[in-house]
């Protein structure tokens, strides 16, 4: 059986991304914030995604 993955700091963990949803309120935006604070420190990749209402979208195409 293989090993679990080791961090930076040797400690065992099975995180390897992080995603968040944002749709631009300051909360939200906060979060982002925080979701890409924790990835640097756990050393791994983050992707901060802009949610909209379909409609929105809709109105654009």
């Amino acid at each position: 059986m293989g090993q679990a993955p080791r961090g930076r700091d040797g400690a065992i963990g099975v995180i390897s991304h992080v995603l968040a949803a944002v749709d631009n309120t300051r909360e939200s935006l906060h979060a982002a914030r925080t979701a890409a604070s924790l990835a640097v420190g756990w050393g791994v990749s983050v992707r901060v995604i802009t949610v909209v209402q379909d409609s929105k979208v809709a109105e654009q195409i």
